[in-house]
């Protein structure tokens, strides 16, 4: 039997630097296109391979790849050619009362934002 200990840390989405862009990864992941690309990659994936299994021009899949790239939720893998990406964020977590709050995993550690919605 294994325990696990977790860390959180919070993000600052007020932090002039901060990669945390909670209402443009709400955003993201409600739209249909966006989440299905996100949940899709489990492993480095060109955008020409999304633009093919999901039946979308190569234009619009490079917009939506630069969005999740842009709010966090995917990040380029390595110096690959044709460039690959990857998950930035996994396991997020979303709930809702008077405030959004988001959960994920990034480098070992769970992160947590929130915002009034």
């Amino acid at each position: 039997m294994s325990n696990t200990l977790h860390h959180q840390q919070p993000c600052d989405p007020d932090k002039e630097h901060s990669d945390c862009d909670l209402e443009e990864m709400l955003t993201l992941l409600a739209e249909e296109t966006p989440r299905a690309f996100y949940l899709h990659v489990e492993s480095p994936t060109t955008v020409a391979e999304l633009a093919e299994k999901f039946d979308v021009p190569l234009t619009t899949a490079y917009r939506t790849v630069d969005r999740l790239d842009d709010a966090g939720l995917l990040q380029p893998y390595e110096n690959t050619s044709p460039q690959e990406y990857v998950r930035q964020r996994n396991q997020i977590q979303v709930t809702y009362d008077d405030t959004a709050m988001v959960t994920w995993l990034e480098s070992g550690l769970f992160r947590t934002c929130e915002v009034t919605v």
